[in-house]
């Protein structure tokens, strides 16, 4: 029989927790253990059970997501946080990714999406709201525009890391990249993890936000109109 993900959501929002709730409890594959109502019931909570995931609400009573993930994952590194948000929230998405959180649900989700999401948390990848993001993007990075002829932060990018950048703006996996530039696979990761450090990026989301602040890709290069290429795009 396969194990079941083990689950603790936190919420002050009685009707938001227990929509999300239900949701968990219809799934086969996960078994809720216990739900919070502030950070620090759901960090007690935690130190008193075996949890492989977290949903947890950002703005709570007592403790709020934010600390409360931290204090999470300083203990129990291998516990995944998906943070619960509103459109509203979108200025604490640095702070969350900062503290550990490895996705971000709307609180208007569905069974799908609350799935997906637990999946790829699990095996190790991320996972972002389609939504929540492109709020993000607008609202938190301040995607404006600049002089188009000036270097954005005076940070200089060959011609190569210019279009592997689009590429992934695009959805594009490090194989695809590849084969329309007729690199190797391995080549193409010897551009990415660079231009990680060059740009200060932890991973591909954050390498998009910095482009598009910078203007090298606007947002009309995600293709937003194409929800399948968005979610591949920041689900890595």
């Amino acid at each position: 029989m396969e194990k079941k993900i083990k689950i603790i959501v936190a919420d002050d929002h009685e009707i938001y927790r227990k929509g999300i709730v239900e949701i968990i409890k219809s799934l086969s594959n996960t078994e809720l253990i216990a739900e919070a109502a502030d950070g620090q019931e759901l960090l007690n909570l935690v130190n008193k059970n075996q949890v492989d995931v977290v949903f947890t609400d950002i703005k709570m009573p007592i403790m709020n997501g934010i600390e409360a993930t931290r204090e999470i994952l300083s203990k129990y590194p291998s516990i995944k946080v998906i943070a619960l948000t509103m459109f509203g929230d979108d200025k604490f998405l640095r702070n969350m990714i900062d503290a550990g959180a490895k996705g971000f649900l709307l609180k208007n989700t569905n069974s799908k999406e609350i799935n997906t999401a637990i999946n790829n948390v699990i095996k190790g990848a991320t996972y972002y709201s389609v939504n929540f993001l492109l709020s993000a993007f607008k609202k938190v990075y301040g995607v404006k525009s600049k002089d188009k002829d000036s270097e954005p932060e005076n940070i200089r990018f060959t011609d190569m890391e210019y279009k592997i950048i689009r590429f992934i703006a695009k959805g594009k996996s490090f194989d695809e990249i590849g084969k329309v530039l007729n690199i190797k696979f391995n080549t193409v990761k010897n551009y990415v993890y660079p231009l990680f450090k060059k740009t200060s990026s932890k991973n591909k989301a954050e390498l998009i936000v910095y482009a598009l602040k910078n203007r090298l890709i606007e947002m009309e290069d995600l293709d937003i109109e194409n929800e399948e290429l968005i979610l591949e795009t920041f689900t890595f």
